[in-house]
């Protein structure tokens, strides 16, 4: 086809000015096709890089992660999650537990720290050291963090 186009494009010596215009301007229109083409094709792949970069930061992954995805797939938000379903461990992914709670390694340190300060409330008084935490961190006053240390049996500051 490229032989076609360019024997139709190349200028004849018999040719008439009508013939050379209209070969001139189907040269410019092709040029600006072909420039129109690569800035989409740029967009494109700008706009798949960006979208694989969210997408694998969502998923606590570095961003180098995404030149191991395959370029034949569309990046979506199921074909990502299904890729890392089947090669995420080479990139150490782990996938997310549903559960908002704290593992129970984090509660057996919220423990230790609390009895390593002496100031453990009392053995009748159970409390998620993790609520705990969460209402330190939304008290707005220095009387509401006081309220909570000695609900938690800790002495206010």
């Amino acid at each position: 086809m490229s032989d076609q186009l360019d024997a139709l494009l190349a200028d004849g010596d018999n040719d008439s000015d009508l013939v050379k215009s209209l070969r001139k301007a189907l040269r410019e229109s092709n040029k600006s096709l072909r420039d129109v083409q690569e800035s989409l094709d740029k967009q494109a792949k700008a706009t798949r890089s960006t979208t694989l970069s969210v997408l694998l930061k969502e998923a606590n992954l570095p961003e180098k992660a995404a030149k191991f995805f395959p370029a034949d797939q569309d990046v979506t938000k199921e074909n990502v999650a299904k890729w890392l379903e089947e090669d995420g461990d080479l990139f150490g992914y782990q996938p997310q537990s549903g559960s908002s709670t704290a593992s129970e390694e984090e509660q057996a340190a919220a423990q230790r720290m609390t009895s390593v300060t002496g100031q453990a409330p009392p053995a009748h008084q159970a409390f998620d050291p993790m609520t705990l935490v969460a209402e330190i961190q939304n008290a707005k006053t220095p009387a509401e963090l006081d309220a909570i240390y000695a609900k938690a049996g800790m002495k206010p500051h």
